[in-house]
């Protein structure tokens, strides 16, 4: 699991927002965190149709996407 510290903006914002009656989850909801998905509508429309042709996720990564795309995206 990959983590980041907060920085001390960050955390002042956080101080702030708390301080002027914010709920926690108000707060967690005003930045999208995380890494952007490389899942795409094309994507989907290509892995759709190997998984159709009976293709492995394991398969469709090795073959098409060397490593770019995880088999778990597509598991999911």
């Amino acid at each position: 699991m990959s983590y980041c510290h907060l920085t001390i903006s960050e955390r002042t914002k956080i101080e702030v927002l708390k301080g002027i009656g914010y709920s926690c989850r108000a707060i967690a909801q005003k930045k999208k965190c995380g890494a952007r998905s490389k899942f795409t509508d094309q994507l989907r429309k290509v892995i759709e149709k190997k998984l159709k042709a009976t293709w492995s996720p394991e398969q469709i990564v090795g073959s098409l996407f060397q490593g770019k795309l995880s088999f778990k995206t597509i598991d999911r």
